[in-house]
């Protein structure tokens, strides 16, 4: 697991409401992708992330992305895995 701040224009964008990021966590995919490519200039090489929640889902968000490569039935486990990185990051950002 990696720990970084988001970029600035990302935050600008939460705290301007442009980005919701309850909103944000209910779009498919590809539309994730979509805006984090246009607006953000995330690269489109990176073929294998997924951007899988906002969490807490207020201003002071951090954002999961999952990076890996072949292993089985992680989206099974994605629940866990936001109520854990829910509960870690209740109280403050984890990088910033």
């Amino acid at each position: 697991m990696e720990s970084k701040p988001l970029e600035e224009n990302i935050i600008l964008d939460i705290e301007n409401e442009k980005l919701n990021p309850l909103e944000f966590n209910f779009l498919e995919q590809k539309k994730k992708k979509e805006i984090f490519k246009n607006k953000f200039n995330w690269k489109e090489d990176e073929k294998n992330y997924k951007i899988w929640f906002f969490e807490p889902e207020t201003n002071d968000s951090n954002l999961f992305i999952d990076k890996t490569k072949g292993i089985l039935y992680l989206n099974e486990k994605k629940d866990l895995l936001k109520k854990a990185f829910n509960f870690t990051t209740k109280e403050e950002v984890l990088s910033g």
